[in-house]
């Protein structure tokens, strides 16, 4: 089988350190099913880049080998040089990879401030005898963890609702609130599965400031799977494009935008253009 490499604007031999993340030749089969095809993909630090394709094309199934809740049959890979190919979803946490999911998933009966607390357990400073005996550095861990939390909760305008169960959120606000909680365990790497999905117009507008506040702010990578082609048009360095499986382009916006095969599999008549 003939290796699909699309990677992005690599500037010499040694470019390939500027890559935090990197798949080579990962296939994945579901009995006949070939789910991901020899799909090779290099994300770089600090860019915004985006996953499309029609539905079906195996989009969600990368997701899932790259953040460890599956395992390829076929290939490998790496994490900031690292090979992460079998390694478990709770240690990639640990690495600094992060993500959100098609089907919000929250802890619907905890409230929204304890959503996000959950996932600072990374860098919890005491140990069940200090929580046990409720020594000052319990304390002081949770008031800083408590802090900790209210920043993430205010910068995607959640304080106000920080002590409602996350069940009782509108959809807007549950997506935020998913989105932040990734945030919070430090992740280096995030990986958003069709974020503005079920959004309106606004709140995809909203959402589409926010990717762009987080990836400036905390400097961090951002991978996404996204239908809303406005969305990543605007906002994604880099684009790559699956069918069937394959990867069957790669680039910027632009490139993605006129490239033939990419129009017939997906784009059609999609509205592109009009960035707010």
């Amino acid at each position: 089988m003939v290796a699909t490499s699309v990677t992005s604007r690599q500037t010499g031999p040694n470019s390939g350190m500027s890559f935090l993340l990197r798949t080579r030749g990962v296939i994945r089969r579901f009995g006949g099913v070939v789910a991901v095809d020899d799909v090779s993909i290099d994300v770089r630090c600090g860019e915004i880049a985006g996953l499309i394709g029609p539905n079906g094309a195996g989009k969600t199934t990368l997701f899932n080998l790259i953040t460890g809740l599956d395992q390829p049959d076929h290939g490998t890979i790496e994490f900031d040089r690292r090979d992460i190919t079998t390694t478990p979803a709770h240690r990639l946490v640990d690495l600094g990879i992060a993500r959100t999911f098609q089907n919000i998933r929250l802890l619907d009966e905890l409230s929204v401030a304890d959503n996000v607390k959950v996932a600072c357990h990374r860098s919890i400073c005491y140990t069940t005898i200090h929580a046990l005996l409720r020594l000052p550095r319990f304390f002081r861990e949770e008031r800083r963890i408590a802090a900790r939390c209210r920043e993430f909760l205010d910068l995607f305008d959640l304080g106000p609702v920080c002590d409602d169960t996350a069940g009782s959120l509108a959809y807007g606000q549950r997506r935020k609130l998913e989105i932040a909680r990734a945030l919070a365990t430090g992740a280096r790497l995030l990986l958003l599965d069709e974020p503005a999905a079920g959004m309106n117009p606004q709140e995809t507008r909203d959402l589409m400031d926010m990717i762009r506040r987080i990836n400036s702010e905390f400097k961090i990578s951002i991978l996404l799977i996204e239908h809303d082609m406005k969305l990543v048009m605007c906002i994604c360095d880099h684009l790559f494009v699956m069918d069937h499986g394959k990867l069957i382009a790669g680039g910027t916006p632009d490139d993605v935008r006129q490239n033939p095969k990419v129009i017939e599999a997906y784009l059609g008549r999609r509205s592109t253009s009009n960035c707010p």
